[in-house]
């Protein structure tokens, strides 16, 4: 019951009872709804069964439908916030508050969201005052869209005033993967308290037995029984209403003792034990209960009467039997239940299987009459249908209403259960009969929702031949573009690519949403996966004016999205691509398309980290996951936690990337696209390479290039990475072949592209790490363009770096100074000390007493980092030169200057003689303008000039300049 207080108060919370069948899950289940219920809570209670056609979302359709049909309609008015969402699944809705108007069609991710998030405000809602117990028995049959709602609420509510109580058989556990794919889920969100239902003790199956007999068990008596149910509570009642009802035990004077051997002919399983009631049974009895068995667990005496052509009040006679034997139970008016699912079990598979499907075709014509009144059959209705069809002898009635419930599933976002319904009809369909095509698209369709992508393209690609053979040439694009997507999700992107380029001949010159879709993918594929920039420009500009022609919003703002997604664009352009992307996730956002908004985030969290905005990249990746987390899209997670690993690395957060980097294998070892895995290499490689774990670093490298892309995204993040780490290692042969093959790329990339960019930097530090000084030069130029930007590592401390190989001090310090200013507002620690070592050297460089304990202490400060940071190589290399340092000389006094000029003085004279302006130099100098004036006037003063161009004459007689 403390789970049930800490839900009152805000903290919702999910209790799951594990147990064998018979072992009290149900009956603890009944006393914790009746303690809540006592204290105030609203319970509703529902749950899966294995008998019926089980609809997706059955124990909350049970659950909410029941609560809709009785709760009054002004309370219901306030409770429910989306009733036209929430129509689609309970038509009580429409029944309670009249016609609803029909909310527009959304994308299924979107859809399913809304749907969720308004079951979750309804039950919000009604756990307000008191409390909400919701109950879900026998999860072990869940369907997985009620699973998947599960997780949502607990994820979705954490301040709801809910407490989520459900239970399952533990050995039917590894059947619903389902199932396990949520009970892990939701321990990893530490929502989740498991508790085990295990067998009674000797001495609680003797308090059950004198509880249930009304007076004390002999000990004989008891002890057999403990020992023959094995503690197990419905085995121990079951053998007890045996005993009773074979006179076997009787009462004398307060106490049941054995009038007969108790073992004799006991059986030994609660199959046996039942088998055992059953026979004493009349046989008019048993048989209308086995009817009831085909029925389900919950049977109409309506129904069942009518299967039977008897009038229900004989019917209902004849049941009071095993009423009294508490084989089933009086539920509610004209309904019964069994008392166990075990009971209904063992009669369903006691009938034949040819009178099952004669007694299957019979419920479901009888199910038919009954609902054809109805305007629209609902989920639930369709899914009843079908299951009786399915198994039934009428292959036709069977094929359509399993194409409709599969059709509703789907609508109702359950692509697991339309699956299901697809396949029956596929199967009782003939190789040539229509409509084939049709059920193939949903297939595919269904599959691909649902993350089966390999069904998927064995669907589409049916399809695709099926309707073209059948001359549906709209559908036959649709079979196309959904065989493109999941042939894409598979990383087949050649084959991929000819779907996508066969939808859109398919389609033609047509201008409608579809043909922009198609257009939004091929972009996408050939632009960031195959390199195929040109003809992916034209395919996105294409998208977006058909998008603007049709004034669809958001169809622009997915145009817009594939556009700013360019990787090759020019590095000029990557503030107005950032902004295309903030203005088509604020349109998306909008409409709530969650989908489309993750993808928006991943793009978005890539010209943030190349223009240095560490903070704004870890945003919106974390808003990216969340995105993607609300649609349960696991593909749309593929990039997100591996780019939090490289944000970590970049700064050095060791503890917080290794957590990273443990999320995300728990998200892409689930997919069956291989990229995924293959960046997180990538990006597994960086940490290890800024830990100076080099061997790793190799390692990761050569996992992550086993699927590189060829595309702009496997230029930026795969190529160069490996060549800079085996220089790092000194393995020169197998670096200078990098070092070749990258310097073919850059030659066929347009200048000041981005790509350019990342295959510079590697390049540049590869080189100078092998003593390739006539290389690593010409990369200044290259990577010029890109100052201020961060592609690994900062562009401004490797120009620094480059400037200071070739002597040019003064144009190293400034890039140096740059690259601290970034470093120190992102907190790019590693990069920091690294800076520190380039701004030493340009200090002793200039040869001075100053300069040179300026360079030592810089020295100090980064070896002090690389310490707290544990990059040790590092640190030894910087402990070294110190004590060069301390072993040279040095300088022993400043030069002589004339005038009595300062050092900083002369530097600023320098910078004038160039013909730089006060600010110029006082970013050049990192100092403020009024200092540089104060310099200009001392430097006037000494030389006697009056003029920046008399001061210029001066450096130039004296040899300053």
């Amino acid at each position: 019951m403390s789970h049930h207080e800490a839900a009152k108060s805000g903290h919702a919370h999910v209790v799951l009872l594990v147990g064998e069948p018979g072992i009290g899950k149900t009956r603890l289940l009944d006393e914790v709804a009746l303690q809540t219920a006592q204290d105030g809570a609203v319970v509703l209670r529902g749950g899966s069964s294995e008998a019926e056609g089980m609809p997706p979302f059955l124990p909350f359709l049970e659950a909410l439908g029941q609560y809709i049909q009785i709760t009054p309609l002004d309370h219901l008015l306030e409770q429910v916030a989306a009733p036209q969402v929430l129509a689609s699944l309970f038509p009580e809705l429409i029944v309670r508050l009249g016609d609803l108007r029909v909310p527009s069609t959304s994308p299924p991710e979107q859809a399913r969201l809304r749907l969720y998030e308004a079951i979750g405000a309804f039950l919000e809602a009604i756990g307000t005052p008191h409390g909400l117990v919701l109950i879900l028995d026998d999860l072990q049959w869940a369907d997985s869209t009620s699973l998947h709602l599960l997780c949502h609420l607990a994820r979705r509510q954490p301040h709801a005033r809910l407490l989520l109580l459900g239970a399952y058989r533990e050995s039917e556990f590894a059947h619903n993967l389902a199932l396990a794919r949520t009970v892990a889920e939701l321990s990893r969100q530490r929502r989740l308290t498991t508790v085990a239902v295990g067998p009674l003790s000797a001495h609680e199956v003797d308090i059950l037995a004198s509880t249930r007999l009304g007076a004390p068990l002999s000990p004989e008596a008891s002890t057999l029984l403990y020992r023959q149910s094995e503690g197990n509570p419905f085995f121990a009642e079951e053998l007890l209403q045996g005993w009773i009802e074979t006179r076997a035990l009787v009462n004398r004077r307060g106490q049941w003792l054995a009038m007969t051997p108790l073992d004799q002919a006991m059986p030994p399983t609660i199959v046996g034990a039942l088998h055992q009631r059953f026979a004493r049974l009349s046989p008019t009895s048993i048989d209308h209960l086995r009817i009831a068995a085909i029925i389900g667990r919950t049977f109409d005496l309506a129904l069942l009467a009518a299967i039977e052509a008897k009038e229900i009040e004989e019917v209902e006679e004849h049941l009071r039997e095993a009423v009294h034997a508490h084989l089933v139970l009086d539920t509610q008016q004209g309904t019964m239940t069994f008392s166990h699912d075990s009971i209904r079990e063992c009669l369903y598979a006691e009938v034949s299987t040819s009178r099952r499907r004669r007694l299957h075709g019979s419920i479901g014509q009888l199910l038919e009459e009954r609902y054809a009144s109805s305007r629209m059959l609902s989920v639930q209705h369709l899914a009843e249908l079908a299951f009786h069809f399915a198994r039934s002898p009428d292959r036709v009635k069977a094929i359509e209403y399993s194409h409709r419930a599969a059709v509703q599933a789907l609508q109702t976002f359950a692509a697991e259960e339309a699956m299901i319904h697809y396949h029956t009809a596929l199967d009782l369909l003939g190789s040539e009969e229509r409509p084939r095509g049709d059920l193939l698209l949903g297939l595919g369709e269904a599959s691909l929702l649902a993350g089966k992508e390999a069904e998927a393209v064995k669907s589409y690609a049916a399809a695709y031949d099926a309707l073209l053979h059948e001359g549906d040439l709209n559908a036959a694009a649709q079979a196309a573009h959904g065989l493109g997507r999941a042939h894409w999700q598979q990383e087949q992107l050649p084959e991929a690519h000819t779907a996508l380029e066969n939808a859109l001949r398919l389609i033609g010159e047509c201008i409608c949403a579809s043909t922009v879709r198609v257009l939004v993918d091929l972009s996408t594929l050939l632009t960031v996966y195959l390199g195929q920039q040109a003809q992916g420009a034209r395919y996105a500009q294409r998208a977006l004016e058909m998008a603007q022609a049709l004034g669809d919003a958001h169809l622009q703002a997915v145009a817009k999205r594939t556009v700013a997604a360019n990787l090759c664009m020019p590095v000029g352009d990557l503030t107005l691509a950032m902004a295309h992307l903030e203005d088509a996730l604020r349109v998306v956002e909008t409409g709530d398309d969650c989908l489309e908004a993750a993808e928006c985030c991943l793009y978005l969290t890539l010209p943030s980290y190349w223009s240095a905005d560490i903070g704004r990249s870890r945003e919106m990746s974390r808003r990216q996951i969340a995105y993607a987390e609300r649609c349960r899209q696991p593909y749309a997670l593929r990039t997100a936690y591996p780019w939090l690993v490289l944000l970590s690395a970049s700064q050095g957060e060791w503890t917080q990337a290794a957590q990273m980097v443990e999320q995300a294998h728990s998200v892409v070892d689930q997919l069956s696209d291989p990229m995924p895995l293959s960046f997180l290499h990538q990006m597994q490689a960086f940490l290890a390479y800024q830990q100076e774990d080099y061997e790793t670093a190799k390692r990761e490298c050569q996992a992550a290039l086993v699927h590189q892309q060829s595309g702009s995204g496997g230029l930026m993040f795969y190529v160069g990475f490996l060549g800079l780490v085996q220089a790092t290692l000194g393995k020169r042969d197998e670096a200078t072949a990098t070092l070749l093959q990258q310097e073919g790329m850059l030659a066929f990339l347009p200048e000041k592209t981005l790509p350019v960019g990342p295959i510079a930097i590697c390049q540049a530090l590869g080189a100078m790490a092998l003593g390739e000084h006539e290389l690593a030069a010409r990369c200044y130029a290259r990577l010029f363009p890109f100052q201020g930007q961060l592609y690994w590592f900062l562009v401004d401390r490797v120009l620094g770096m480059l400037a200071a190989l070739r002597g040019d001090w003064q144009a190293a310090a400034t890039h140096f100074a740059a690259a601290e200013v970034t470093a120190r507002r992102e907190d790019l620690h590693p990069e920091r000390a690294r800076i520190l070592q380039g701004q030493a050297e340009v200090e002793l460089a200039r040869g001075d007493q100053t300069s040179f304990l300026r360079g030592r202490d810089r020295l100090n400060e980064a070896c002090a980092l690389f310490e707290e940071l544990g990059m040790l190589t590092s640190a030894q290399h910087v402990r070294r030169r110190l004590h060069s340092l301390s072993h040279s000389p040095g300088p022993l006094t400043s030069p002589v200057l004339p005038a009595h000029l300062t050092q900083r003085e002369v530097e600023v004279l320098k910078l004038v003689t160039q013909g730089k302006s006060n600010r110029l130099i006082a970013q050049a100098l990192c100092l403020t303008e009024k200092t540089v004036t104060n310099h200009l006037t001392h430097i006037f003063n000494k030389t006697g000039c009056e003029s920046r161009a008399a001061a210029a004459a001066f450096a130039l007689r004296h040899g300053l300049a």
